[in-house]
């Protein structure tokens, strides 16, 4: 905002300015000193944006089906006379109440293994199939031959 200070009525202004901007005699403002962008300033092209009006109208002109969902008066009206009995339920204000001060005890887990220490045992048969190999095989029939495994 520029501050100027008049020494005399508005149309004698241009030559009986006292200050602009508090600054006195000979002065010359800078883009800065008005709020303006400096006269270096690339202003981008505005080309091919929509305009305000152009929005607005778009906008009016949409049209959405809303044919199969319920109003909100609808909804409103639907449930104001349900009644639900929670006797019984806690609030999340209760539980978190109930709960906070409970000392949790640490437990040592240094003897378990954390899940990326388990090896994957994707390509191991589980104990049926092992099972019912050795069924097959007391029944005469061969076992089938296995990589690394020696009969």
């Amino acid at each position: 905002m520029i501050k100027i200070e008049l020494i005399s009525p508005l149309d004698e202004a241009r030559d009986n300015v006292k200050t602009v901007n508090e600054k006195t005699g000979h002065v010359v403002l800078t883009a800065a000193d008005v709020n303006a962008l400096p006269a270096d300033t690339k202003i981008p092209s505005i080309e091919g944006l929509a305009s305000e009006k152009y929005v607005n109208d778009a906008v009016a002109n949409v049209k959405v089906d809303l044919t199969g969902y319920a109003t909100e008066q609808y909804v409103n009206d639907a449930v104001s006379n349900v009644k639900v009995d929670l006797t019984g339920y806690a609030t999340e204000q209760y539980v978190n109440d109930a709960v906070k001060n409970i000392d949790i005890p640490e437990v040592d887990l240094t003897g378990y293994a954390l899940k990326t220490e388990i090896p994957d045992v994707s390509g191991y048969q589980t104990e049926a199939q092992v099972i019912a190999l050795i069924n097959e095989y007391a029944s005469g029939e061969p076992l089938p031959a296995a990589e690394g495994v020696e009969f």
